[in-house]
């Protein structure tokens, strides 16, 4: 669809009820953002290139993270010195193949801030290559959205137990959550000593 198209739909709720909103630009919700919060760009892999101009025009260029599943060779062959610029994160599956070889690519080629990680079992051979992460000092997201992205260890059962879900996560290598219970969590790091970081703004 054209953004026209889209212009003549409204966003809806979580109970089904149609809002006032309209669906935003990008550049719209960048601008909302500009010096609040840190955005997730987990949909810009093929895009990365269109998103910076976009940040540049806002001057939010710090303020998004990137993500992707493409090796280093093929996201440096496809973007260039745009790697050195901006905030890339790669994301990595336990399914996928040659794991030694894609982490330790950008281990030494790139040391992204953190990796993206998922396993779907907690024997999974992820837990082998989530210590040599850390080892090289990157830090390691884990999604607790859905459980077959953390070995069934997902924020809707950590709301009743948090210690068996996410201290389970925290305690196998994640010190990046991303959640929909962010209250929830903070709340938990915070009763734990855990929270590491408090934001500026």
């Amino acid at each position: 669809m054209t953004f026209e198209e889209l212009q003549k739909y409204h966003l809806k709720d979580a109970l089904g009820v149609t809002l006032t909103q309209q669906v935003p630009t990008f550049k719209e919700v960048m601008v909302l953002c500009k010096d609040k919060i840190l955005v997730n760009a987990d949909k810009a892999e093929m895009y990365m290139d269109k998103v910076h101009e976009v940040l540049k025009e806002t001057g939010t260029e710090r303020q998004v993270v990137y993500k992707g599943y493409q090796t280093y060779r093929e996201v440096r062959e496809r973007y260039g010195e745009l790697l050195d610029n901006i905030i890339y994160m790669p994301m990595i599956r336990d399914t996928s193949k040659e794991l030694d070889t894609f982490i330790d690519d950008f281990i030494r080629y790139y040391k992204p801030v953190a990796f993206e990680v998922t396993y779907r079992t907690v024997d999974s051979p992820m837990f082998d290559q989530i210590r040599k992460i850390k080892e090289a000092g990157i830090r390691v997201w884990v999604n607790t959205l859905w459980s077959h992205m953390n070995a069934g260890h997902d924020d809707e059962k950590a709301v009743d137990d948090p210690d068996q879900y996410w201290g389970w996560v925290i305690d196998h290598g994640a010190n990046i959550i991303q959640t929909d219970r962010p209250k929830e969590l903070l709340d938990y790091l915070k009763s734990k000593n855990k929270r590491q970081y408090e934001p500026s703004y």
